[in-house]
């Protein structure tokens, strides 16, 4: 009995010592597990961010690297006097290629002396010497690559601070003819950062290997310059670590990555205090609670969710901006490839439908005419196909005019009306009839579009349906706005009661030749073509969907101040309107060429011909031409 309650009495004493020494076990090894956890959940985080900075950093300096170079084979051999002569013409050309870049503030042509030859900021030529400019230096030596200059501010006066990226010009013998350059805005860098750097305590930047500071957020005014730690000078392409910073004196877990071949590098970090706050407030979780195991694996539960939740949120930010960067990058490729098809099955349809043309002149029997008016209806269908194929690629020349919306849409009414089965009723919303929507846009486009989506709409409503078009103004922020659009816009939305969209076929809607049809029932390219017309408008198109409730397509286009253009009615032809008159016609392809002077010798005009601008030209200065006709892009400059 004695030995039985001693061993009670030693259990008991176990238990007590053990009800001690648990709660200061379990929260000593939570303690380290948790900062373990916290150090490889920030590391991880760093290395992500990293690689996104190092993905748009390089995107970024490959599109200039690729512009300039491009630039510096165009320019080669040219006298810097011949460019300032046709200063506007490069002007002109230089701003085009840089509206469609939006990272590049302005690009410039400068000759060996640091004088501007030629540049998009400007209509008249600057008088400016850059020959001290950095990005001017180091080329002049020799050939630096693409040189990564400091930021500076411009000598006009104009705009924010920028930073340029250079390539060398070079003359016959190696001989230094001038740089090509491009400014880039350190603020668009910093709102990148920004966007994606939320986290208290976060930092990224984007320096040059001598230390040189081109962005940094959160930004230190007056510090343009740093110390490249020997950790990261001494790792080839990336690396991980902790630092104190000798600009603010905080302590950073950081995570940097080389942009090679380009002398620069981005580096993500986060300030420890932050790191260690995350981890005391883990531990606070269980001294407040007290309880030893129970509320221990709660807390830790508590804070796995929540990290597990963040963790989440981050990769379906990052997921979704990958995929958004990959859809742009896909349906622009597709874009170029397209266009380049449409442009070559163009010149063959205008080749078939010449000679048809040709061949009705002349006395056919019953069954050439057949056969010409079979092939002439297979012509107009590859030129409605090219048509569209030009509209996605946005090649296709647009006439833009002021249109009222509220007046079109109920003009459009009445075609819609045609469109649509008798088993499906169309309704029109205005939100404020009384106040005119205009928009600048084609009016055939803007209705082949309308069209294109009423089509796809009948189609998802084999039993009947509603179509209903609302017609609104809004204002879309720059932050949340549709795709990068920002301000006043009227959206143009269709909205059907049909059998929807799956969520995996939803995103791919937009890309050309993608149907759901059957075979013989859709080319695919009917929404493309809805979207290559918003975004050659200046605007965006967006689809949503709910599978077995219905679509909704919505087209955005800007806003105008324009007055909306009155139609005038088309003057009577004359049957020969050439007669008398001379033509030059400049096409490089000969069989196009041979079809449209057939055709224009045909109305009475007296044709001749060119096969290049520069042939073209001399035409020109040589006599006067009452018209020319001209193919848009040809070879040779």
């Amino acid at each position: 009995m004695r030995s039985a309650r001693g061993a009670s009495l030693r259990i008991l004493y176990l238990a007590m010592v053990g009800c001690l020494l648990l709660p200061v076990l379990l929260l000593g090894s939570g303690a380290v597990v948790i900062r373990r956890a916290a150090i490889r959940d920030t590391d991880e985080r760093l290395a992500r961010t990293a690689d996104v900075l190092r993905e748009q950093a390089m995107k970024v300096f490959q599109s200039s690297d690729v512009l300039l170079r491009n630039l510096a084979d165009m320019t080669r051999g040219l006298p810097d006097e011949a460019i300032r002569a046709d200063y506007a013409l490069w002007h002109a050309r230089l701003k085009a290629i840089s509206s469609r870049l939006s990272e590049v503030q302005s690009i410039w042509i400068i000759g060996p002396d640091g004088r501007t030859s030629a540049t998009d900021a400007t209509p008249a030529v600057p008088t400016l010497d850059l020959s001290d400019r950095d990005y001017f230096t180091a080329q002049s030596p020799a050939d630096a690559g693409l040189f990564i200059g400091s930021v500076l501010t411009s000598r006009l006066g104009i705009g924010d601070p920028f930073f340029n990226v250079s390539i060398r010009r070079d003359a016959p013998q190696g001989r230094f003819a001038g740089i090509v350059t491009a400014s880039l805005l350190p603020g668009d860098f910093d709102k990148f950062y920004r966007q994606i750097g939320r986290s208290p305590g976060s930092f990224m930047a984007l320096v040059r290997t001598d230390g040189t500071v081109l962005a940094r957020s959160p930004a230190l005014p007056g510090q343009n310059a740093i110390t490249i730690p020997d950790i990261i000078s001494a790792t080839a392409e990336r690396g991980l670590g902790t630092l104190v910073s000798h600009i603010d004196g905080r302590e950073r877990r950081l995570a940097w990555r080389r942009l090679d071949p380009y002398p620069a590098l981005v580096v993500a970090g986060r300030e420890t205090a932050e790191i260690r706050d995350e981890w005391l407030g883990a531990l606070a979780t269980h001294l407040v609670f007290g309880l030893p195991a129970t509320l221990v694996m709660l807390g830790a539960l508590w804070i796995a969710l929540i990290r597990t939740r963040a963790l989440f949120a981050e990769e379906a930010r990052r997921a979704t901006a990958e995929e958004g960067l990959q859809r742009g990058r896909r349906l622009e490729a597709l874009g170029e490839l397209t266009g380049g098809v449409a442009h070559d099955f163009n010149n063959l349809l205008m080749i078939i439908l010449g000679n048809v043309d040709r061949m009705r002149r002349r006395p056919r029997e019953a069954g050439d005419i057949r056969a010409l008016d079979m092939i002439d209806a297979a012509v107009r269908r590859g030129e409605a196909l090219t048509r569209q194929l030009l509209t996605f690629a946005r090649r296709r020349a647009l006439y833009p005019e002021p249109i009222d919306l509220v007046r079109h849409l109920a003009d459009t009414r009445t075609l819609l009306a045609h469109t649509l089965r008798g088993d499906i009723t169309l309704a029109t919303e205005v939100e404020t009839p009384d106040v005119a929507c205009v928009v600048k846009a084609d009016p055939n486009e803007l209705d082949l579009a309308v069209l294109n989506v009423a089509v796809n709409a009948r189609d998802a409503m084999p039993q009947g349906g509603h179509l209903t078009v609302r017609l609104r103004r809004v204002n879309l922020p720059a932050e949340h706005g549709v795709e990068d659009l920002a301000g006043d816009f009227v959206a143009l939305s269709l909205t059907d009661t049909g059998t929807g969209i799956a969520p995996e076929v939803l995103s791919r809607v937009f890309d050309p030749f993608f149907t759901t049809k059957d075979i013989g029932k859709g080319t695919g390219l009917g929404l493309s073509q809805v979207y290559g017309f918003a975004r050659q408008s200046g605007g965006a198109a967006t689809i949503a969907s709910t599978p077995g409730v219905g679509t909704t397509v919505t087209v955005y286009l800007p806003c105008s101040t324009a007055a909306p253009a009155l139609r005038q009615p088309n003057a009577a032809a004359d049957a020969t309107p050439g007669a008398g008159l001379r033509v030059l016609l400049v096409e490089d392809n000969a069989e196009v060429a041979t079809v449209t002077r057939i055709r224009l010798e045909l109305l009475g005009f007296e044709v001749a011909m060119a096969a290049s601008g520069r042939s073209a030209l001399a035409l020109l200065d040589a006599q006067p031409y009452a018209l020319m006709v001209s193919d848009i892009m040809m070879p040779g400059g």
